[in-house]
């Protein structure tokens, strides 16, 4: 390939020494060879395909990351999941053992009726469930305590003596007694008055 020089002196234009040096310097600062161009095209084309090369890599990595977080979430709803389920079969066995567990407990005694055996149950059952270090002897004094049991058992309560001779004047009607009035009551509402109001009750309880 010639350059400007040679290209120069074939058409007999003559450059003045005093002049070509600073016409190489403009020349090669302006003015490229196909050789240079190809080299500069080559290495854009390199330049351009370490770009694409590096953008393919960080989308590969960042589809890892989420499938990586993904993953990780699935994970810890699964973890969660399993706990539940076990929590749920722990709550189950505990349940049926104190279930059974009352019902042994219960077993030598004989309810007044099935609506306070029902509520004596759900009650002991919610704090058994509730605190699990208490026993059942514990629970069973907190629910029913002593001073109530004449009206939860049939053999704790006192059986009324009645003794009737005929062609014998009945005697005056007795005033209602408070142990009486409190044996009436049902059990939710002995516990509460018991609760709010325990002045009412002893009064009630001592009155026999």
């Amino acid at each position: 390939m010639q350059n400007y020089e040679q290209i120069l002196a074939e058409l007999e234009i003559e450059i003045p020494e005093d002049k070509k040096e600073p016409l190489r310097k403009a020349w090669n600062q302006n003015y490229k060879t196909i050789a240079d161009y190809n080299k500069q095209v080559e290495k854009a084309k390199r330049i351009k395909s370490e770009v694409e090369e590096a953008k393919r890599t960080l989308e590969q990595k960042q589809a890892e990351l989420k499938e990586a977080v993904s993953l990780k979430e699935q994970a810890e709803t699964l973890k969660q999941q399993l706990q539940e389920v076990q929590d749920a079969r722990i709550k189950l066995i505990n349940e049926q053992t104190n279930k059974e567990n009352l019902r042994k407990f219960f077993s030598g005694k004989k309810f007044i009726n099935s609506i306070t055996e029902n509520e004596v149950n759900r009650q002991m059952l919610e704090a058994l469930e509730e605190d699990n270090t208490k026993s059942i002897e514990e629970v069973f004094d907190e629910i029913v305590p002593p001073e109530l049991r004449e009206s939860v058992f049939v053999s704790d309560r006192a059986i009324p003596a009645f003794t009737t001779k005929f062609n014998q004047n009945q005697p005056p009607e007795q005033k209602e007694k408070g142990i009486d009035k409190l044996n009436s009551m049902s059990l939710s509402k002995k516990m509460l008055l018991r609760q709010n109001d325990i002045g009412q009750y002893n009064k009630l309880a001592n009155d026999k």
